[in-house]
C-alpha cells in the first residue's frame, strides 16, 4: 500500500523524522486507536497547537480511496507481460484501479 501511496504523490510519515506533519492516520480497528503511543501523542499535541488537524480513516476506507479493487485479478509478472497468455485479456498488475480513486 505504501507503494500505491507514493504513486499518488502522497507520503508516509515516520514519527522519528524531525518535523513530520501528519495529515491522515490510518487505523486497523477502533482498538488500534486506543493503544498508547507517546511519540504519536506528542506529535498530536504539537500539531494541535499549530492548528494542523489530523484526520483518521479506517484501513478499508483508505484502500477504497486509493482505488483498491478486490475483484481485479492480481498477478506479479516477473517475466510474463500484463495479459492473460491464453485469452489475451489485459491483467492489471496490481489490485488498484485508477478509475475508482475517491477524494478523501
Amino acid at each position: 500500500m505504501e507503494k500505491r501511496i507514493n504513486e499518488l504523490d502522497a507520503h508516509v510519515v515516520r514519527l522519528q523524522s524531525p518535523f513530520p506533519v501528519i495529515d491522515l492516520v490510518c487505523y486497523k480497528n477502533e482498538n488500534a486507536l486506543e493503544k498508547p503511543n507517546k511519540t504519536f501523542f506528542k506529535r498530536q499535541e504539537i500539531q494541535k497547537k499549530r492548528g494542523q488537524d489530523i484526520a483518521y480513516i479506517a484501513i478499508d476506507d483508505l484502500r477504497n480511496s486509493l482505488g483498491y479493487d478486490e475483484s481485479l485479478p492480481f498477478a506479479r509478472w516477473s517475466v510474463m507481460p500484463s495479459f492473460n497468455p491464453f485469452s489475451g485479456e489485459k491483467i492489471n498488475p496490481t489490485r488498484y484501479n485508477n478509475n475508482k480513486i475517491e477524494k478523501a
